[in-house]
């Protein structure tokens, strides 16, 4: 999947038809030759068995979903066939319409269990006539496949369902690892159906993470069995709600089957009026501590409860959220009273090794980035030390810095540049963005043109592995 302007299209087709065929572009497409009628009777056939290829549990269940939505769009009664070996199709010779679509995926060896950050969603699409062929070394590359299908296809004269060219030749791979959207449930409640059509949506453009920020000012959205006062009352009273356990569990098993990763983010020690309940116990905070009406911001303390009891919640958050990636937030921690930096540098870092030893790579914001502080006292050294494994955490950059940036200092970087990727400002949205920016379209769907980003700008080759990918930020402050 690539830019315009990067990919390989044949020279058959039309400007139009190269950027309306497939969205994302794929990274080669050609095609020819006239209209294609599915037959009928079509069918999505599993060539797994034929080549000895043991299938993975999830195939049935994908060819399940797409035969269902095929249906909707019109083809009747969608078969789900074993492939007969030496026929080369399903039901019959074939003729002028298209019968089947064969689907060969190479042996993952338990990688289709769920989609992780080095899933390989590669596929191939070759049409010929009456003879049709996706290739994928994994489920989620047959998903991607079927979702490239599926936008092939057009309605035709008599109101059938065709493909656009009777000769097509795609192959496909994901430029970035990292396609994600960010939904802020910590400031504005998501309900399920609406996460469920979301993913749907994210699946069908070939999107693979979901960013849950799980937590902020307003509420902690995410059940907690250890401390069930943090989703008894909304912290704020807007918009009220909060996730079970059994909620988030089926929310992770859905987004699988689409291909698509949960990951979550608890903002810590910052953004944490929502975790004011435990309070009771031990958490510190801030500011007055015998009036938390206004706190926002976890105390290190003295005496380690607060480390204690995060680390608690934590572990039973992690056990929620079965992808490696495990993302503290960090945004935004201030100096505020009885709270000074180089503590709050100090808790940062600990929230970090706790979420390493887990298990889990640590993910934060990009003030993780001036993550050095003074030791504790009795420490072997009173200089300034970095306080966490470069190679080990994964930073958001988005306003102070770039994905390039990041990655020159040795971190992996996801990139989600305010200007480009927060929906509250290309579209003129945020009064405060508004300001100089107008040129770029400030007002209605034209301003949507700022959402154009090279997450690799500035990036030497050298440096691009480190750059995973990108996300946007609808975020709902």
């Amino acid at each position: 999947m690539c830019a315009a302007s990067a990919c390989k299209t044949g020279e058959s087709l039309s400007a139009d038809s190269a950027g309306t065929l497939v969205w994302p572009l794929p990274q080669q497409l050609s095609a020819h030759g006239g209209v294609l009628r599915l037959h009928q009777d079509f069918a999505l056939v599993d060539h797994a068995g034929a080549d000895g290829v043991a299938a993975t549990a999830r195939l049935p269940a994908t060819l399940q979903r797409f035969s269902e939505l095929l249906e909707r769009m019109g083809v009747r009664d969608v078969g789900r066939q074993e492939f007969h070996e030496g026929t080369g199709s399903v039901g019959g010779s074939p003729g002028a319409t298209l019968r089947a679509l064969r689907i060969r995926m190479g042996n993952s060896s338990g990688a289709d269990d769920a989609p992780t950050i080095d899933t390989d969603y590669s596929y191939s699409l070759r049409v010929r006539a009456a003879d049709a062929l996706l290739q994928a070394q994994s489920v989620f590359g047959v998903m991607y496949g079927l979702e490239t299908f599926v936008q092939l296809l057009k309605r035709g004269a008599r109101g059938d369902l065709v493909l656009p060219h009777s000769t097509i030749d795609i192959n496909d791979a994901p430029q970035y690892k990292w396609r994600g959207v960010m939904v802020d449930a910590g400031r504005r409640f998501f309900p399920v159906h609406l996460l469920h059509n979301l993913l749907e949506t994210m699946g069908a453009v070939k999107m693979n993470v979901l960013h849950l920020h799980a937590s902020d000012y307003c509420r902690w959205s995410v059940q907690s069995k250890l401390y069930p006062e943090l989703t008894v009352t909304d912290i704020t009273g807007t918009s009220p709600g909060s996730y079970t356990q059994d909620e988030i569990k089926a929310l992770v098993a859905y987004a699988a089957d689409r291909g698509i990763r949960v990951v979550p983010e608890f903002d810590l020690p910052g953004h944490s009026r929502s975790l004011v309940p435990l309070a009771k116990h031990g958490l510190e905070f801030c500011g007055n501590a015998s009036d938390l009406t206004h706190a926002n911001q976890i105390k290190r303390g003295t005496h380690g409860r607060s480390l204690e009891v995060l680390k608690s919640l934590l572990g039973e958050m992690a056990g929620l959220f079965p992808d490696a990636v495990f993302n503290i937030g960090a945004d935004e921690t201030l100096v505020e009273a009885g709270c000074p930096a180089n503590d709050t540098r100090l808790l940062e870092a600990e929230l970090l090794g706790a979420v390493q030893s887990m298990g889990k790579t640590a993910m934060g914001w990009e003030q993780l980035l001036s993550l050095s502080a003074t030791p504790p006292s009795g420490a072997n050294s009173s200089r300034p030390q970095h306080l966490f494994d470069r190679n080990a955490t994964i930073i958001n950059a988005y306003s102070g810095t770039t994905a390039a940036a990041v990655a020159a200092l040795g971190h992996y970087a996801v990139e989600s540049h305010a200007p480009a990727f927060y929906f509250t400002h290309p579209a003129g949205w945020d009064q405060h963005w508004k300001q100089g920016k107008c040129a770029y379209g400030c007002h209605g769907p034209v301003g949507w043109e700022m959402c154009w980003y090279d997450v690799a700008v500035g990036a030497t080759a050298e440096l691009l592995p480190k750059i995973l990918g990108a996300f946007s930020n609808p975020t709902t402050a």
